[in-house]
């Protein structure tokens, strides 16, 4: 498997090769270098371009890990953009020390992720080139979990990187409110299972969870598709249950799992993994907010936390951290829930019949219908019921349930 990987990849670098030698035959080497420089010219040009656009300012925003996986204590990610003309600075000091557990955040990484959320707010057609960074300054204090120091375990550094964009987008939305989404699912889960198969030959199955999106300026989250900043798919049930000791008993969306708004966050995605070997299995899991669900905009809710549940709805049941080493017995049953999307938006002005579509696809349920879109639903004939939601909606306003401040600034609240 590992062989085909990396023979696909050579095959990528020699096609890349020969499309570079027929265009170095073409236009000659000089030229090339010469489009090369002007290239990312054009590209830093754009960007200042846009920043111009932006107030100046410093916008600032901090954002939490649940943890490392070893140490109890929530991880800070602090965050404070300063926009000076056509130009960013980007300051993360304040953010937690690197940590023991191995996911801290080399520097190489922690710029990549500036550079990929800040040109995640800007129009398409920017090329995307290393002149994108000109303009922006990058300030991680040495020994941080953004830039740690030798020894520093870093193997399972994409959670930071997740988070970390997570919070520079808590910035962004106080510059171009319009062009930012609510927090996603805070990074893509691992779920890694370890053992011997009944033939005694070793095996790791790797499983990838891919997530769901925050609730857009104008449109719902994504339900179910990989963090904006990851490439990946779940591995598809056919396949792991062929190479694997496992069977994929579940695979779905959870209700009521999306924040409220008015554009409401996309939903957790819910797998269950049965152990079919006959001895114990290593378990390793790499998964994040449960203490700081992803968090909404504008009046928006924040999504459901994460959760990692053994044999859920037994008497064995063993609900694990979010980050953790542990094991699974034969016939064990791994249940991991992701977190959902944050909402974007007062949840009463969301249309009714937007509410309504939800309950019918299993997504709302018509108690959560009431209780934050105040939004009562017939059950019996699947219809908004128009005067009594209006009543409600009404009352809900009254009593400060309404539209909440503009900005939602510092340390998400934890849930219990």
């Amino acid at each position: 498997m590992t062989l085909g990987d990396l023979r696909s990849h050579l095959a990528a670098c020699r096609s890349g090769e020969r499309g570079i030698l027929k265009l170095a035959d073409t236009y000659g080497v000089e030229a090339l270098e010469l489009y090369y420089k002007k290239l990312l010219d054009y590209t830093e040009t754009m960007v200042r371009s846009e920043i111009r656009e932006w107030k100046d300012g410093e916008y600032s925003f901090t954002d939490y890990l649940d943890d490392d996986g070893v140490d109890p204590d929530p991880i800070a990610i602090k965050v404070k953009m300063v926009v000076e003309h056509d130009s960013l600075i980007i300051d993360f000091t304040g953010t937690s020390p690197q940590v023991r557990g191995g996911i801290n955040c080399p520097l190489p990484f922690t710029i990549s992720c500036c550079g990929y959320a800040i040109r995640s707010a800007m129009r398409t057609d920017i090329p995307n080139t290393s002149g994108l960074f000109r303009p922006i300054r990058v300030i991680a204090p040495e020994g941080t979990i953004v830039n740690p120091v030798m020894p520093a375990a870093s193997s399972m550094r994409g959670v930071v990187g997740f988070r970390l964009a997570d919070a520079l987008f808590g910035a962004l939305a106080q510059v171009v409110p319009r062009a930012v989404p609510a927090a996603g699912e805070g990074g893509n889960s691992l779920i890694i299972i370890g053992g011997y198969n009944k033939q005694r030959h070793p095996f790791i199955m790797f499983d990838l969870v891919a997530g769901t999106w925050g609730a857009r300026p104008d449109k719902d989250g994504n339900d179910g598709l990989s963090n904006p900043a990851a490439v990946i798919a779940n591995i598809p049930a056919e396949l792991m249950e062929l190479e694997y000791p496992v069977r994929l008993e579940q695979y779905a969306f959870a209700q009521d799992s999306g924040g409220a708004g008015k554009y409401r966050g996309g939903l957790a995605v819910v797998r269950d993994w049965r152990f079919l070997g006959d001895q114990p299995a290593n378990l390793t899991i790499r998964s994040d907010c449960r203490a700081f669900p992803p968090y909404g905009l504008f009046g928006g809710g924040k999504g459901a936390p994460s959760w990692n549940i053994v044999n859920p709805g037994t008497a064995t049941e063993r609900v694990l951290k979010t980050k953790v080493t542990d094991n699974l017995q034969p016939g064990d049953v791994i249940r991991h829930i992701q977190p959902g999307g944050g909402g974007w938006g007062d949840p009463l002005e969301r249309d009714p019949a937007a509410v309504l579509r939800d309950v019918i696809n299993d997504k709302v349920s018509t108690a959560k219908a009431k209780e934050l879109y105040g939004v009562i639903i017939d059950s019996s004939r699947l219809k908004v019921d128009e005067v009594a939601t209006k009543k409600k909606r009404t009352t809900m306003r009254s009593s400060g349930r309404g539209r909440k401040p503009r900005r939602r600034l510092g340390k998400p609240a934890p849930v219990s």
